[in-house]
This record gives C-alpha cells, structure tokens and sequence, in this order.
C-alpha cells in the first residue's frame, strides 16, 4: 500500500524501504546517480568481484573511526570519536588508552573544557614554519 509523503523529501513507499535497506546490509551498491535519483545494482557485478572481500574487523573499524577523527579535527575528545555511536565508547577509549601508552596519541588540555579529556598526535602539535605566512598553531 504506497502511502502518500508527508514532505517533499520523504518516500515511504514500500520499495524504497526496501533498496535502503539492501543498500546497507551491503546486499546493493549505489552504481549511479542522476540527481536525486539513485541505480542499485549487485556489488559482484558493480566491481567485479569472484566473492565480496571480507569486512573489515571490529579493530580495524575502530582504528578507522580514531584516525579518521584524528585527521579531520586534530584534536579529538571522546565524544568527538563517537559521535551517534555510543556503544563503540568503551572500545575506543581503550584503544585511546593503548595509543596513550605507545606515545602515539598524548593528551591535551584546553581551557574551558572542564573535564572533557582531549588527544592529539604528537606531531600536531609541533610547530612547521611555513615561508611568508602567519603560524597558526594549537
């Protein structure tokens, strides 16, 4: 039964829901855009695959989000790694721990956090002398 968009930007037709939901169980890949409009295909046939690759382990996933965070912001809390992922909290504040420990992460303390913890790479932290140009430096 379609049911009629409460907004210009919604669907709730049954088949959308359906493709959304193929599209991230990793059952369908996007192959196309047009606009709006989106082309699902199979991702064997998409990229050619014999067999889909393995995913990604859940260490891997976590190094991924910290030094995803690490790279765009420089200077990351925990919130920050976790944002709308609450649940990965524990295991990215021990993987925080570790890095801690291996002097590839140290910490940072910025006035007027309170007692939000901050990291950073130590390199961040380093000032680069850049030709003709005003340092900017944390």
């Amino acid at each position: 039964v379609l049911i009629e968009k409460d907004h210009a930007w919604a669907s709730r037709k049954p088949s959308k829901r359906a493709l959304q939901l193929a599209f991230f169980s990793g059952a369908l890949t996007i192959c196309e855009r047009a606009g709006m409009l989106k082309s699902y295909e199979l991702p064997e046939r998409h990229f050619g695959w014999e067999r889909a690759p393995r995913p990604a382990t859940e260490k891997q996933v976590l190094d991924y989000l910290l030094d995803r965070a690490l790279r765009s912001q420089g200077i990351v809390s925990l919130d920050s790694v976790c944002h709308l992922d609450a649940p990965r909290k524990p295991a990215i504040r021990e993987l925080i721990e570790t890095r801690l420990r291996r002097r590839t992460l140290v910490p940072v303390t910025i006035e007027g956090a309170g007692k939000q913890e901050h990291w950073a790479q130590p390199a961040m932290l380093e000032p680069t002398p850049a030709p003709d140009a005003e340092l900017v430096h944390i």
